[in-house]
């Protein structure tokens, strides 16, 4: 990482025997900040391929540590794959509340697949109190950013009052 061809650590002793001596510590701070910002998005792309690749061979202890860190530090993603991971016990033991705790996680965030399984999970009582209001708001969440079986499952709920079951995303997510 360089400003105009000086790297911070120059860009600092250039500043430091500067007349400037009062601002050169806010800009070393600042600088300093930023070399953790920009180094921290690119660490967290990183280890989400390694978990993602970790997952696709089955290594789910691997891939269970690596989208655990991503889903703290609020990757919508990797808390959707440990939501599925928790659903269908992968590295883990199922537990269909803690599912429902990172899809949520990752719903908050407007990622649709996670809105999606909200909804799923609201409707069925899986995991959750049934809540088919819940359920409906998830659903249309999904379905307004085009997440495509979210209006599926809207146009069933309207001509079927039992619970959907959807096949669909258990084959999906176990083929993720």
């Amino acid at each position: 990482l360089t400003f105009g061809g000086i790297s911070p650590v120059n860009l600092t002793i250039v500043i430091r025997t500067s007349q400037m001596q009062g601002i050169a510590p806010v800009i070393h701070r600042y600088l300093f900040l930023l070399c953790l910002m920009t180094a921290g998005r690119q660490v967290q792309a990183i280890d989400f391929e390694t978990a993602s690749t970790a997952y696709r061979s089955k290594d789910y202890a691997a891939a269970f540590e690596n989208f655990s860190k991503l889903a703290y530090a609020g990757d919508a993603r990797a808390q959707t794959v440990l939501a599925i991971m928790y659903t269908y016990g992968e590295g883990v033991q199922v537990n269909v509340g803690r599912a429902f705790y990172w899809y949520q996680q990752a719903a908050e965030q407007e990622y649709p697949p996670a809105q999606f399984n909200v909804g799923i999970m609201l409707l069925n009582g899986s995991g959750v109190l049934e809540d088919r209001n819940q359920a409906r708001y998830w659903l249309e969440q999904a379905a307004s950013a085009g997440f495509e079986r979210a209006s599926e499952v809207l146009v069933e709920m309207t001509n079927n009052t039992t619970a959907f079951r959807d096949e669909q995303s258990a084959v999906w997510s176990q083929q993720w």
